[in-house]
């Protein structure tokens, strides 16, 4: 529109009060596109960075998903190992309380020899 009332009859000096409204209501409108383009700019980027946080969550959760994958496959290993030692220190125990079983044939060795 600028173009075709530049380009009239003696140029942009000859137009009339209502042509130069319209041409200052477009250049109005033009700032304002400018402006809403910078708007949708800044939302843009606004919107990378929350897919970039989006993308960091999912790789946290990912890891944490890791990590309990982990802590409950270990759990049946540690609770063998709690029992292992359990039964180590009710075998120790024994070992170190109760008499040591006489070998062989009881009567044998509480018989009495002859003569005594």
């Amino acid at each position: 529109m600028a173009n075709g009332l530049a380009a009239a009859a003696g140029g942009i000096g000859a137009l009339v009060a209502a042509d130069q409204i319209s041409l200052g209501s477009l250049r109005q409108s033009l700032i304002g596109n400018v402006q809403g383009a910078i708007g949708i700019q800044q939302s843009m980027i606004g919107n990378r960075i929350a897919a970039a946080n989006l993308r960091q969550s999912v790789v946290a959760n990912r890891l944490a998903a890791y990590s309990a994958n982990s802590d409950l496959a270990s759990f049946p290993y540690l609770r063998l190992n709690d029992l292992a030692n359990a039964i180590q220190g009710v075998s120790t125990w024994v070992q170190n309380t109760c008499p040591r079983a006489p070998s062989g044939d009881d009567s044998k060795n509480n018989a009495t020899t002859p003569g005594q």
